[in-house]
């Protein structure tokens, strides 16, 4: 109800309630009336208002209801209701949700205005002379809006669902540009404000490509040139941040308006991801297509039915037919051999059942021409059915071949062709296993190993060793029966598995053969050479059921031959797998004392032979067994040298000699003179990390360098003159002393030997030993000691047991010496004992030690 027509009904009704014969225009009037005091207490109401207020009569309304703003206790009713009883003109309009007895609510619209004058209001026979005669009473008409409500609810739900919808509107006038004159608040799908679009005058060519625009243009006049107002398109628009989506659109031409533009009207949906999805598919198709066509496998495809539909380039060329000559055709007849058609059928069959089928074998070229193929077969399944089949073939022909040279190299050796360890022990588990059967043990195994073979390579080159291996193979082969087996176990090693031997003796006779026969005279590299060779042979045993022990057997049996001397054989006997085991023991034992450090260091003096002054001393090695007591090296230096165990052992020794010496100067400050000797050995010298080893130690002892002399054997040194030379130099950077130990027994070239930075040569014992003898011992010593002082180095003789060698040395100009005369190796706790006997000044001995 508008204003107007609320201030002509509510004149009406005032004028028709204080006339006499409108009673019924006042019950009867459609809107809802009542009379209230300012206190909101009612005095009169009509039928309308009585079913608004929800009660059956107008009686039980005013004897319920005794503050109508009260009544409308719905949340912001009562204070609605209110404030139109405290304007003091009225008020119009207000909307209030009135609270009914039975707790339903309805909307209604409401107004208030003050009544006419109290002297009006009781005249005779008006239906307000019932109520109070003040001037302050007011009329309250109420209007049922629940109707509308509902239709704007409606309206309001379905305002929602458009703008919660993906479904974009957009209307534009048919002018320059297209203006746009309304657009769905979802435009913020796109990032955009419907408002702020509307504001700035957007128009569609502002939100769409130029391209798209001029489609629709097109589209709008064709439509139009047909007299057709709708059709629908694709078209893109232009996001906030600049991205482009694609919209599916369905465009209405809106009727014409007098005077007004024409209107379209487009309904739009976010088609983007469907957009890219065909894309991919066709770009995926497109892979495809350069896929199956450039792939280097061959490829088949077949339809439902089995028959040929497609085949690639690599198909036509691996089987050599055209794809005319097999299209809508069974491929099976083509290509699959007669004899492996029934795995054929089986194939497909499983294919059929929508299985993916992987095999290995072989096809039929067109030119007849076998094919070894790694097939994979796989179904091609649409919406749930079968439509086809996809055949991969991979061409492993080549493969196979390879695999077949695998197979042979992996039980043969390559240089020989001969069998190798792995065959030759196949063949030897099953000689076992026959043996068991019958009872009887009739085989042997003889180990063959050439004899300073690695001269051969070492003077005439691998080439030559090469050669003389495969010789030495020919001639082995050639003294055996087809039953026997030689093998090559690697280097210059052989095995021979006699398959049928009746007695110890015929074993023997075998091994005598093939020295002779390997004695024989060769030609390597022009050169008539001559070679050995020794053998170890372990007999069949029913007891023995390990091929790897009776492998082992000959080894050990073959072992003792070289130390018998070479170019002989050895019967393998039980004792000896006893001194092997004994060796393996001592091997683990080492491993063990030399990880909880029982090999300890003792010294033993190194006295000045002019003065017998001490000088310093060298640390050697003890094992302080748990069982046996205390070890001395020659029963595990040789093992531990074999073993690559001298590596720790000599840094614990280092870091020892050096630690000990540092705590004797602390006690004796005049022990800070004497120079600790330790030695090196040839696995410590070929160590990466030997300079920084020495570093570290000498650092953690806090000691100086030049109190450390470290001694390496004439072998040692001279193995690779140069690259020693290179090592000896960074050692002699370090300030540390350098002699050459055991000097005499080895093979050094006085041409580089005056090369080398060092100090000191010591003396082997086996020549001071014999001082005082012969001349020629005398003389040999002498030389020595000229040497060296021709080279400027100190000399110091080992071995020093008698009195008379050392008088000997003190004529012949020696400078130091060390021996059980001088003094025999001593623990820590003696050396200091005897340093506390010495001088401290002199540290002159007294007496021999």
């Amino acid at each position: 109800m508008t204003q107007a027509s609320f201030d002509e009904f509510s004149a009406a009704a005032g004028k028709a309630i204080s006339e006499a014969g409108v009673q019924s225009l006042f019950e009867n009037a459609p809107v809802g009336i009542l009379r209230c005091t300012r206190d909101g207490v009612p005095l009169l109401v009509n039928r309308e208002a009585v079913r608004l207020f929800g009660y059956r009569t107008a009686e039980a309304l005013l004897a319920t209801v005794k503050d109508v703003p009260a009544a409308f206790m719905t949340p912001g009713g009562c204070e609605g209701a209110r404030r139109l009883f405290a304007s003091p003109q009225g008020l119009h309009g207000e909307e209030l949700l009135l609270l009914q007895p039975d707790e339903t609510s309805i909307w209604v619209q409401a107004s208030t205005r003050v009544t006419v004058p109290a002297s009006h209001a009781n005249q005779p026979g008006s239906p307000l002379s019932q109520g109070d005669d003040s001037a302050g009473l007011l009329d309250l008409f109420i209007t049922d809006i629940a109707a509308r409500k509902r239709a704007e609810d409606a309206l309001r739900q379905a305002n929602l669902v458009v703008e919660l919808s993906p479904v974009l509107l957009l209307v534009w006038e048919m002018e320059q540009d297209w203006p746009l004159v309304h657009i769905s608040q979802n435009i913020t799908l796109l990032g955009h404000s419907a408002k702020a679009l509307l504001a700035a005058g957007a128009s569609m060519a502002s939100l769409m490509p130029p391209e798209d625009v001029a489609a629709l243009r097109q589209e709008v006049q064709r439509c139009a040139a047909e007299d057709s107002d709708k059709f629908a398109l694709d078209c893109r628009l232009r996001c906030s941040d600049g991205t482009i989506k694609w919209m599916e659109t369905r465009i209405t031409l809106l009727p014409p308006r007098p005077g007004l533009p024409a209107r379209c009207q487009a309904i739009m949906l976010d088609v983007t991801s469907r957009k890219l999805a065909e894309s991919r598919m066709l770009q995926q198709k497109a892979y495809f297509q350069q896929l199956f066509e450039n792939s280097p496998q061959a490829i088949v495809i077949c339809d439902r039915d089995g028959n040929v539909s497609g085949v690639n380039r690599a198909f036509e060329k691996m089987f050599g037919y055209e794809f005319t000559e097999l299209w809508n055709k069974r491929l099976g007849p083509f290509i699959v051999p007669a004899g492996l058609a029934p795995q054929a059928e089986e194939m497909t069959r499983r294919l059929s059942q929508g299985e993916h089928v992987a095999a290995e074998t072989i096809r039929r070229r067109k030119d007849g021409q076998i094919v070894h193929v790694y097939m994979l077969s796989f179904p091609i399944i649409i919406n749930d059915e079968m439509e086809g089949a996809y055949r991969i073939f991979l061409d492993i022909t080549e493969r196979k071949r390879a695999e077949e040279q695998l197979v042979f190299h992996s039980f043969h050796d390559k240089l020989t062709g001969l069998p190798n360890r792995a065959l030759l022990l196949d063949r030897l588990r099953r000689a076992m296993e026959r043996a068991k059967r019958h009872g009887r043990a009739r085989y042997a195994l003889l180990y063959v190993d050439l004899d300073r073979f690695k001269l051969v390579n070492d003077s005439l080159g691998h080439a030559a060793g090469d050669q003389l291996i495969q010789i030495t193979s020919q001639r082995i082969a050639r003294l055996l029966q087809p039953i026997d087996t030689v093998s090559r176990l690697g280097g210059d090693e052989f095995c021979v598995l006699l398959d049928s031997v009746y007695s110890r003796e015929d074993a023997e006779r075998v091994a005598r053969e093939l020295l002779q026969e390997v004695e024989e005279p060769v030609e390597l590299l022009h050169r008539r050479l001559q070679f050995t060779a020794s053998i170890g042979i372990a007999m069949g045993d029913l007891q023995v059921d390990n091929e790897e022990m009776l492998l082992r057997d000959a080894d050990i049996a073959m072992s003792m031959a070289k130390e018998r001397g070479k170019n002989t054989y050895v019967v393998f006997d039980p004792s000896m797998r006893s001194r092997v085991q004994d060796a393996m023991r001592l091997e683990t034992e080492l491993r063990r004392a030399i990880a909880q450090e029982e090999i300890v260091a003792h010294y033993q003096p190194i006295v000045s032979v002019a003065d017998n002054v001490l000088l310093g001393f060298e640390a050697l090695a003890r094992w302080r067994h748990p069982e046996r007591g205390l070890i001395f090296p020659g029963e595990f230096i040789e093992l531990a040298e074999e073993t690559g165990l001298i590596v720790n052992l000599g840094r614990q020794i280092l870091s020892a000699a050096l630690q000990d010496l540092a705590s004797w100067c602390t006690v004796h400050p005049a022990a800070s003179r004497l120079t600790m000797s330790v030695n090196l050995s040839a696995r410590q010298f070929m160590q990466s990390d030997l300079v920084e080893q020495v570093r570290q130690a000498v650092r953690a002892s806090g000691m100086p360098a030049q109190c450390l002399c470290l001694e390496l054997t004439e072998s040692v040194v001279m193995e690779n003159a140069a690259s020693a030379r290179v090592l000896l130099e960074r050692l002699k950077a370090l300030q540390v002393r350098l002699a050459v130990d055991d000097f005499g027994t080895g093979y050094s070239s006085l041409a580089y030997l005056h090369q080398f930075p060092l100090d000191s040569l010591k003396v082997d014992r086996s020549f001071v030993q014999r001082l005082g003898r012969q001349d020629s011992d005398n003389a040999i010593v002498h030389a020595i000691i000229q040497l060296a002082q021709a080279l400027r180095l100190r000399v110091v003789a080992e071995g020093v047991e008698e009195v008379a060698q050392l008088e000997v040395l003190q004529s012949l100009g020696c400078d130091a010496a060390q021996g059980y005369l001088l003094g025999k190796p001593m623990p820590a706790e003696a050396v200091l004992r005897l340093l506390a006997g010495l001088d401290s000044e002199t540290l002159q001995l007294r007496h021999c030690v």
